[in-house]
């Protein structure tokens, strides 16, 4: 059998499948599979692909109709015949060694998933999602709250090593928006024991028309809706992380206030209201809760004062955070 299974969805990726595939086949482990699912592709990448696939005996090219990631990524789970299995996302790429560290921690310790840092990679910046490095086995209870503050461990399907029986137990959610929310609430219900590694390993590119950087339209309210289901399984199920669970919808309020706010007619947005009233119930929550950095924590009371300061607050520091000055 074959060690490790890697799945690439692959949607009119060209201009970055190259860099994603050489990361992953440069890789210092080899007993591997690499699994690219076209999803429907009209650009070069199904070519590219196809190369792959003809000059590396490890490759495993699919193709389908445009189905969505989701789709995708069921269509990579059950060809796979790897004991463990690895999502890469085709724009972004892996460190040379990230598959023989998350294979060797995985084994070792007899865990179900092995997980590791990443980089947040903008035009002008690469940043560490967690600075400190630590190495330590916990319980899947603990992991889920360590993945809801999303420290140390991201919030991404990308950086985690799982075993092949739990992923085509449960699958992967298709046909919606954000569906990593609801896949990891389904995972961490499974996962009994977690080896977390915070080295940074996986480089998530931010490209301008991500769904996660593109401006409000009604569908980004999926992304609290599935924070609220998440809340809903903590509270029945995982008591002890309600505080981390709390966090992250209230995080999720504010990701999308924040790009309701980069529409210049935001007041007219039918959800805006909405939003705002969340928060401001909320603030107190938010100065108390410790996963809020301080600067979320002003901006909440900014919140109260006034959204134009709280707009010109968080333009301020996204434009820090990704280097666009010093």
């Amino acid at each position: 059998m074959t060690a490790v299974s890697i799945i690439v969805p692959v949607y009119n990726v060209e201009k970055y499948l190259n860099k994603c595939v050489d990361s992953i086949l440069g890789q210092t482990f080899e007993d591997f599979e690499l699994i690219l699912v076209n999803d429907g592709s009209v650009d070069r990448s199904p070519s590219i692909c196809r190369d792959y696939a003809d000059k590396d005996g490890r490759v495993r090219y699919i193709s389908q109709e445009n189905m969505g990631p989701g789709r995708a990524r069921n269509v990579g789970i059950e060809a796979a015949g790897g004991a463990y299995i690895l999502f890469v996302d085709s724009d972004d790429y892996i460190a040379e060694n990230m598959l023989e560290i998350l294979y060797g921690n995985i084994t070792t310790s007899g865990a179900d998933m092995a997980t590791c840092g990443l980089y947040n990679v903008y035009q002008q910046r690469c940043i560490p999602q967690y600075e400190g490095i630590e190495q330590f086995a916990c319980d899947g209870g603990e992991a889920f709250g360590l993945l809801l503050t999303g420290e140390k461990i991201p919030g991404s399907s990308c950086n985690k090593l799982i075993k092949a029986e739990i992923l085509k137990d449960i699958g992967y959610p298709e046909g919606i928006v954000y569906e990593d929310v609801g896949f990891h609430t389904e995972l961490m219900q499974k996962v009994q024991s977690v080896y977390v590694d915070t080295t940074p390993l996986y480089y998530y590119v931010h490209r301008e028309n991500s769904i996660t950087t593109r401006k409000f339209d009604s569908d980004a309210m999926m992304f609290i809706y599935a924070y609220e289901d998440t809340l809903r399984v903590v509270e029945k199920k995982y008591p002890a992380i309600l505080t981390e669970a709390r966090f992250k919808l209230i995080w999720a309020y504010f990701a999308i206030l924040d790009r309701m706010l980069q529409e210049d007619g935001y007041r007219e947005i039918p959800e805006y209201r909405q939003v705002i009233r969340f928060l401001k119930r909320n603030t107190v929550r938010i100065v108390k809760n410790p996963y809020f950095h301080r600067a979320r924590k002003l901006g909440a009371l900014a919140l109260l004062l006034n959204v134009r300061l709280y707009r010109a607050l968080t333009m301020m520091n996204e434009k820090r955070s990704k280097g666009l000055f010093s």
